[in-house]
């Protein structure tokens, strides 16, 4: 599974966590090694933030609902990204590395997150069966339009598969920053609807309060386990 996007699926939930996956869900970490995908990641990962994190939940969930019996998990998603930075051709002025990434980039482009992937994977020897994308808060508070989130999600899409990663695309409806967004989720429901490759992902704009978020915006313990499951739902009804 590759994973992509901004901090809620790039372990900034709560720092308390320490889920431990009851299978083997491993993820690869930035020495190009598979290790357990506990909680929190810890400062070895290849996503940007270090806490309590989504990975081994979903890959738990997806084996103990008898679909898979590994999951393997490349998460390369970076905490405060929009939709059009993960593009190739963004200007490298566009994303200001973070203090706690510590991905070596070559040019500063999130896209060489996504070249990385796509190179481990053939000298590793395996192809992606999944891609999850979770983003939308950042667009929301940039005020990114509907039109502009489909037509920057399209040809990160398309540069995927430049690189070899043809995996369908589950797009989660993420979109809560303070407030939801209408036209953030909106495109994200259009897009599920008309592109043949990518689908439903779980709607993360369900959980908006103290039950389920820990600061207002990143999900504490209760939240990752929802959503552990609801990710592992997605994939199960769509892949059969």
């Amino acid at each position: 599974i590759l994973v992509f996007g901004q901090s809620n699926i790039a372990n900034y939930g709560v720092n308390t966590d320490t889920y431990q996956p009851s299978h083997n869900v491993r993820r690869l970490n930035l020495s190009g090694v598979w290790e357990s995908a506990l909680s929190p990641a810890g400062t070895t990962h290849l996503a940007s933030g270090i806490d309590g994190n989504l990975d081994g939940r979903i890959g738990t969930n997806l084996i103990t609902n008898n679909k898979y019996d590994e999951v393997y998990i490349v998460n390369v998603a970076v905490g405060g990204t929009q939709i059009g930075w993960w593009k190739s051709t963004a200007l490298t002025t566009a994303y200001t590395k973070r203090v706690d990434d510590t991905f070596t980039y070559t040019n500063n482009r999130l896209y060489e997150r996504l070249s990385f992937a796509s190179t481990k994977a053939s000298q590793l020897g395996f192809s992606f069966t999944h891609v999850l994308v979770c983003i939308g808060e950042s667009d929301n508070a940039a005020g990114t339009t509907k039109a502009v989130f489909k037509s920057e999600f399209n040809t990160v899409a398309n540069e995927l598969q430049s690189l070899g990663i043809t995996a369908p695309i589950f797009l989660s409806r993420t979109s809560y920053y303070t407030v939801a967004n209408a036209n953030i989720i909106d495109a994200q429901n259009e897009l599920i609807t008309e592109n043949a490759n990518t689908y439903s992902g779980p709607n993360t704009d369900l959980y908006t309060t103290d039950t389920h978020r820990y600061d207002g915006l990143h999900f504490n313990t209760v939240g990752l386990n929802q959503l552990g499951t609801d990710w592992a739902s997605s994939i199960i009804s769509t892949i059969k």
